[in-house]
């Protein structure tokens, strides 16, 4: 394998390189960097800032979507410390995040038709916490199906009926969870 050689041109700020067989011209920016080593520079910078920014821009959009998505597919319905070191469940985490955002109430809203059983019930809490008359739409409308929905409280992991659930947000019981700090 050849080595590179460095030959200089009469002309101020060019070079002439040999690679092997095949000479090219490579123009000197101030500083000794090459044309080529500048454009490769600058090409690596804006196709890494292209890929961040859409990046970032569709990480806000889907972690938004995530949130009520996950939301929605909730397998249980969990509330306050859960677990041996008494840590907020997933399915709370979701929707502390949903009722953050302006349109809490419309994400919840459009996020029920999918929703699972203890998706349904968290939704519920959440419209109870920010809209109580689209709660109130909602709850009058509701199916109640027979189904059990597991219920984590505490270390203790149980199944209640739906309808028993849908009583329990109905009396308020899930509403002070929400008021109390995240933990």
């Amino acid at each position: 394998m050849s080595r590179a050689l460095f030959r200089r041109t009469n002309k101020p700020n060019q070079s002439l390189y040999t690679c092997g067989e095949i000479p090219h011209v490579c123009f000197k920016w101030p500083g000794g960097l090459s044309l080529s080593r500048v454009m490769k520079t600058r090409i690596i910078i804006l196709t890494a800032g292209i890929v961040l920014s859409q990046l970032g821009i569709s990480a806000g959009t889907s972690s938004e979507n995530s949130a009520a998505g996950d939301l929605a597919a909730a397998k249980s319905l969990a509330f306050g410390g859960v677990g041996v070191a008494g840590l907020m469940s997933e399915g709370e985490r979701n929707l502390r995040a949903v009722l953050e955002w302006p349109d809490a109430s419309q994400q919840l809203q459009a996020a029920l038709p999918h929703a699972t059983p203890a998706g349904t019930l968290y939704i519920l809490v959440g419209l109870r916490r920010c809209d109580r008359a689209a709660y109130q739409k909602v709850f009058d409308s509701l199916a109640r199906p027979n189904d059990d929905v597991e219920v984590v409280r505490g270390c203790m992991i149980s199944k209640e009926p739906f309808r028993q659930l849908l009583s329990q947000i109905q009396d308020g019981r899930f509403d002070d969870y929400l008021s109390r700090p995240p933990r």
